[in-house]
């Protein structure tokens, strides 16, 4: 993740409807503002896996929701030292289908929809970042009708 606030929620943000587990490392220091940020972005019941110290003597692995792994690094300062790595269990279908697409999957889209009919562009999407076929073919339909009025 990214050390300064304002990227790093732009990545969080990013990743918020992304449906597969993501992973993110982080570092002592940095563990209670992501966890911050994560629970503000993503909400505080999303589910994740908190690992330090992997291979090491003092490794431990803590698994709940973000308000519990929270409650648990403030609770015993000895969980907040060492390297972590997180794991964030992606969006559910219907957390996906709400709001609009990130702004790559948008920026990624627009060009294969000059050369690929909207059903391919969007199936070849789907496949590359696990998004919904019949949510990209709207976001692409809502694509080409702004291109069509910017053309009039």
């Amino acid at each position: 993740m990214p050390s300064r606030p304002g990227e790093r929620r732009k990545r969080i943000q990013a990743l918020k409807e992304f449906t597969h587990t993501w992973i993110a490392y982080e570092s002592p220091h940095r563990i209670v503002d992501l966890l911050e940020d994560m629970a503000a972005i993503l909400g505080p019941e999303r589910r994740l896996v908190l690992a330090r110290e992997l291979t090491k003597k003092f490794e431990t692995v803590l698994a709940g929701t973000l308000s519990e792994l929270q409650q648990a690094l403030h609770s015993d300062p000895n969980q907040r030292r060492g390297e972590f790595v997180v794991l964030v269990e992606g969006a559910s279908a219907s957390e996906a289908d709400d709001g609009p697409l990130p702004e790559a999957v948008t920026r990624t889209l627009t060009p294969l929809l000059e050369t690929l009919p909207a059903r391919q562009a969007c199936q070849l999407i789907s496949q590359l970042t696990g998004l919904k076929s019949r949510r990209l073919y709207k976001a692409a339909m809502q694509i080409k009708q702004q291109a069509a009025a910017a053309g009039d």
